[in-house]
């Protein structure tokens, strides 16, 4: 099976000029935050912890989500628990178009699953008309990967109320929660009887290389997640923790400061792709865009690759081949663009 992990190492050993094709923020980590890695590492917190995460994280978690402290468990990256979730699941529903690894775990899990097809001329939302007691588990990540699109607050609850009915348990990947354009309401808003919510610090404040994300949820879920951590990677870094424990306490300034940022680059972006005429949803929402072309996308991300700009075809993502994914993780997004349309130009 070719995942978008493989098409990635590809792009890689081509070292184009302008990558938009991973999903990693090109805003450094704040020096505080590396200073607070740094300061944890001098005092010796290189050992174990608990599987569960240091009380201080998960305390400083459980006040920002109004939870109690045993509905948060902190996990090696927000992948690791999505993981477990489907390894404890029996037929799950993922909606296209989505992250890559939903899917891909799935397989690997051997797994039955259902996808939803949500279309362009939708705006990309989808239908749980499917949804049954045939499934026990739902995954959704908004702010969406690829397309950055959001639900509305309808559309939420009719989800939550059928994952309510059928006993589905609905996990709620919001890990660019942080970065919204347009009003956002979390799935922890509502009363889902059962609901996963993982979040991460690699997004938001840049720290992918920490490896660090965690769950809230009842304390019954937490107990299996944890049991499932502990039987696999044991715990997390325990100096990453102490620094997402200060990444914590400048979240709003350094959420604000990214948000002007990725506000400046999507404007830009979007009025670039409109100038080109490659329609596109516009991103309300995380730093992606999933624009529609009238080429196969893998073939003209092939030819924009010669250019020296770098795009995750849309096949990736579902039954997607005319569109592709890029992402507003540069400060060339216009360049990029022009690139983009002459490619286009050529191939059309």
């Amino acid at each position: 099976m070719r995942t978008m992990y493989d098409h990635i190492e590809k792009i890689r050993q081509h070292n184009p000029e302008i990558r938009l094709d991973i999903g990693q923020p090109d805003l450094p980590v704040d020096q505080r935050i590396i200073e607070a890695t740094v300061e944890a590492l001098r005092a010796g917190k290189t050992r174990y912890t608990s599987a569960y995460g240091i009380t201080q994280l998960r305390e400083a978690l459980a006040e920002l989500h109004n939870v109690s402290t045993d509905q948060v468990l902190i996990t090696v990256g927000g992948k690791l628990p999505i993981y477990a979730a489907i390894y404890l699941s029996g037929k799950a529903a993922v909606i296209h178009p989505g992250w890559p690894a939903y899917e891909e775990n799935l397989e690997f899990l051997k797994k039955p699953y259902t996808t939803i097809h949500a279309t362009f001329e939708d705006q990309f939302c989808p239908s749980f008309e499917l949804l049954d007691s045939t499934f026990d588990l739902i995954l959704t990540n908004y702010p969406n990967n690829p397309t950055g699109t959001v639900l509305s607050r309808a559309k939420m609850k009719e989800l939550v109320d059928l994952c309510n009915d059928h006993q589905i348990t609905l996990l709620a990947d919001e890990i660019y929660s942080f970065l919204v354009y347009d009003d956002f309401v979390s799935f922890m808003e509502f009363d889902c009887e059962d609901l996963i919510y993982i979040g991460s610090f690699s997004k938001s404040f840049s720290m992918t290389g920490y490896r660090l994300g965690y769950v809230v949820s009842s304390p019954q879920w937490i107990r299996k997640l944890e049991d499932f951590q502990v039987h696999t990677v044991t715990c997390s870094v325990e100096f990453a923790q102490w620094a997402a424990l200060k990444a914590l306490t400048l979240r709003e300034e350094i959420n604000s400061k990214a948000h002007d940022i990725y506000v400046s680059r999507k404007k830009a972006t979007e009025k670039a792709l409109a100038g080109i005429g490659v329609p596109f949803v516009p991103c309300q929402g995380a730093f992606y865009l999933f624009p529609k072309i009238q080429v196969d996308s893998e073939l003209f991300g092939e030819e924009l690759l010669k250019e020296g700009v770098s795009v995750i075809p849309g096949v990736f993502f579902g039954d997607y081949s005319h569109h592709f994914r890029l992402s507003l993780v540069s400060d060339r997004m216009e360049e990029a663009v022009s690139r983009m349309g002459a490619v286009l130009e050529r191939l059309t």
